[in-house]
């Protein structure tokens, strides 16, 4: 309102005449300030219908993860929660849980090699060879939130896996402890590794699972009877799924809560997932470094983009997606160019490190594949591979910048199912 009066004002100081000045600003006060409000509240009512219309219900299922400290875990932080036990449920020929504080290329090196290790229990010290593999109860949480995302009938989108991928876990490869016996301590000569290696460090994120006390409501269906069980919000902000025996179920998200609606019986409590908003201002738990998420912006557009199935994925389209990201943009990340390589090319220059090409001089390929578990390389070309080319803010490298690149590689494979992509940060 005060710009209108100001636009009035420098209006009306154009004119010399008294008279002739009351009478423009008596015209443009009556008529221009209510034609500006009435357009004004056309114009949020426009925009108010198109979000009923075409509400985003994406970001409430952002899943976020962080890093903190065994000891700074606090259990009733409203907003982190441990991904999984912080010791490690011992299974057969795994030791020990560690975290690695580098780059994607200095895991590949920790676990391309073995090392000799002193195994202290309560009767015996061993020394024996040991290897490193990815957390498996990690990879199984995630690929179990996969299925959720499916039975609830919910677009599944890529987890951040920025930390994830920095867990190891410590594998005996000589099969000599028993998993009944309790270890001491670990002994481990990493040489110049060692100084990334932490031990007390746990992956957390905002993901709670809870009990829901419900009633089941017996309704007409359209071919069936039905149970209807009314969820309400703890936040109107937050996504929720459920974890039903059934298959055949499906939700109603209303202003209030969520309807659950069920074929087989009535449940007196459903399990769900409760995705907590994240809220950097009100969070109390120290953490290691910023959290990373697999959200985007929020901006209009969005909405539509995420309801549309058959996307023309052209180059300047890509990056618009890309740049929807918070990780693309926190990192200042750019993609430069998309190539399409022979497959052979890229096991090759894979096979001896790059020293010998040229062309990739100063590159580094990133391949890793945040959905293992979706079955997407049965539709790949065979011999053709996408190749994405990033740059990159040189001040703003970290050693998470190739796991980001590989999440949003892993995230536009979703769009691009005839080839694999590949990623290259130059």
């Amino acid at each position: 309102m005060e710009l209108n009066k100001k636009w009035i004002e420098s209006r009306v100081n154009r004119v010399k005449d008294p008279v002739q000045k009351v009478m423009l600003r008596e015209i443009l006060s009556e008529l221009f300030v209510e034609l500006y409000e009435y357009n004004n509240a056309c114009y949020h009512s426009l925009e108010e219908k198109i979000k009923k219309e075409k509400n985003d219900f994406f970001h409430f299922y952002d899943v976020y993860t962080a890093v903190c400290r065994i000891e700074d875990f606090d259990p009733t932080n409203p907003y982190w929660f441990a991904v999984a036990e912080n010791e490690v449920k011992r299974e057969e020929h795994h030791l020990e849980r560690i975290f690695l504080e580098c780059d994607f290329d200095c895991i590949l090196e920790f676990m391309n090699q073995t090392y000799t290790a002193k195994v202290v229990m309560e009767k015996e010290t061993k020394t024996i060879r040991i290897g490193f593999s990815y957390v498996k109860e990690y990879m199984d949480k995630i690929q179990w939130l996969y299925d959720q995302f499916e039975k609830n009938k919910v677009k599944w989108h890529t987890i951040n896996g920025a930390f994830l991928y920095k867990f190891l876990e410590i594998v005996d490869l000589d099969g000599v402890i028993p998993v009944a016996t309790p270890i001491k301590k670990i002994e481990v000569n990493f040489g110049k590794l060692g100084k990334y290696v932490h031990t007390d460090r746990m992956l957390v994120w905002n993901l709670e699972e809870d009990l829901f006390q419900t009633e089941g409501i017996k309704v007409a269906g359209e071919m069936v009877i039905q149970y209807e069980h009314f969820i309400p919000f703890t936040e109107q902000e937050d996504g929720y799924l459920f974890v039903l025996e059934e298959d055949s179920f499906f939700l109603i998200r209303e202003e209030q809560g969520i309807i659950v609606k069920t074929e087989q019986k009535a449940y007196e409590e459903i399990k769900g997932l409760h995705f907590v908003q994240y809220d950097s201002r009100k969070d109390g738990l120290r953490l290691c470094y910023p959290p990373q998420t697999n959200g985007k912006d929020k901006m209009l557009f969005n909405p539509f983009q995420n309801t549309i199935e058959a996307k023309i994925m052209t180059l300047g389209e890509i990056r618009r997606v890309l740049g929807q990201y918070q990780a693309f943009t926190e990192q200042e990340l750019r993609l430069e160019k998309i190539d399409v390589k022979q497959l052979k090319e890229i096991k090759e220059w894979k096979a001896i490190n790059f020293e010998k090409t040229d062309a990739f001089d100063k590159k580094e390929i990133i391949d890793l594949d945040c959905n293992p578990f979706i079955q997407m390389h049965q539709l790949w070309n065979r011999e053709k591979v996408f190749l994405f080319h990033f740059t990159q803010n040189g001040e703003n490298k970290t050693f998470i910048t190739k796991d980001i690149i590989a999440f949003l590689i892993s995230e536009i494979q979703l769009d691009l199912l005839g080839y694999q992509c590949v990623g290259v940060l130059e």
